[in-house]
């Protein structure tokens, strides 16, 4: 009930050529803002008032741990990297290019020293929007800057191991939560339990759809040369089935549409010449090649366990050179999206797609 992460994603209905992607933020002060949150709160006979919060688990065991490590941005420098690779067909020795180097530092301007405060409260309102926050956690952060590294970190040095995180249980006092134990809290809201995302949608596999202004035709499998006919799923830590299919790299739904939309740009053997590179890729470039410079400066790292339902392994013979395609994506509890948004110019025409 209480705990809301503050990613925002940009979702949109999957059609030929088009995607989705998510908004990442920065980290801009020292004391980082951790998501909105409405926390239950539950007020006893004598005016006494408590709340129940779900607060994620930090890494909190030494008195700095890793955050975001090696904070970079890329600029043409990157692409023009790359655009060797992608052009040079006949160097194998190509393919084993360092990518080392091409990022430019994050540089911090200033940064806020204020202490942590642990939580802070709006007000104790309830909300109509179940997604509306009246709670934000707060956590001590820390940039690093170290040769030609910026690092930020979780920093506890002003914390003992006791006081660094939160209380599952806060008392408000003149509007200011204060950290109390289970046993002081009162019954009904020790029973409170996290819950899973409310209203989510399911996304409809959308295959031979075709009218006026939709087609995704080039979902569908006909030509079984760029395409698997078998239709796999993927079960998802959080419930979420996958429903996906193989296709030749070239062969995939957005080729399918550029070859439609950029003809003379998106050629047959323009192409061919892409399938090359990308099986090039696939053999050449194992689970150890550099893509992005690894951090030197922070030794004590933890890195982030990836949805093992995230990583499937190609069928017999499709090793190289062919990719999985998300065809349909079905979420525990959620409602199908069965119809199609048709979003208007102003003179009321549909866009064109």
């Amino acid at each position: 009930k209480a705990m809301r992460e503050s990613i925002e994603d940009a979702d949109e209905a999957s059609e030929c050529g088009e995607s989705g992607g998510v908004i990442a933020q920065d980290v801009a002060k020292r004391v980082g803002e951790w998501g909105g949150h409405q926390a239950p709160a539950s007020e006893t006979p004598d005016g006494r008032i408590f709340l129940k919060i779900f607060p994620p688990q930090i890494p909190n065991e030494t008195d700095r741990e890793a955050f975001v490590l090696n904070v970079q941005t890329f600029d043409v420098n990157l692409y023009n990297h790359f655009l060797k690779t992608f052009q040079q067909l006949d160097d194998s020795s190509n393919f084993d290019i360092n990518f080392d180097g091409l990022g430019i530092p994050m540089q911090v301007e200033r940064w806020d020293e204020n202490p942590w405060e642990g939580i802070e409260i709006y007000d104790l309102e309830a909300f109509e929007d179940p997604y509306e926050a009246n709670l934000e956690l707060r956590v001590p952060l820390l940039p690093v800057n170290k040769n030609g590294e910026t690092n930020i970190l979780f920093n506890w040095q002003k914390d003992q191991k006791s006081e660094r995180g939160w209380s599952n249980y806060f008392e408000v006092k003149n509007g200011v939560p204060a950290p109390v134990s289970e046993n002081e809290v009162p019954e009904q809201i020790k029973q409170l339990e996290y819950e899973t995302l409310r209203y989510p949608t399911s996304l409809m596999s959308h295959e031979n759809v075709i009218d006026q202004w939709f087609d995704s035709s080039c979902f569908t499998c006909v030509d079984t040369t760029g395409c698997d006919a078998t239709k796999h799923q993927t079960l998802l830590d959080d419930g979420s089935r996958i429903t996906y299919r193989w296709y030749r790299f070239v062969d995939q739904p957005a080729f399918e549409h550029l070859r439609i939309d950029y003809p003379e740009k998106y050629s047959d053997q323009s192409l061919n010449e892409l399938q090359k590179v990308v099986e090039a890729i696939h053999r050449e470039w194992g689970s150890d090649h550099k893509l992005i410079e690894r951090p030197v400066v922070f030794d004590n790292i933890n890195l982030v366990e990836v949805d093992h339902g995230l990583i499937v392994e190609p069928p017999p013979g499709k090793e190289i050179g062919w990719v999985p395609i998300v065809l349909e994506v079905e979420l525990p509890d959620g409602i199908w999206q069965e119809e199609i948004d048709a979003p208007r110019w102003k003179e009321g025409n549909f866009y064109p797609r």
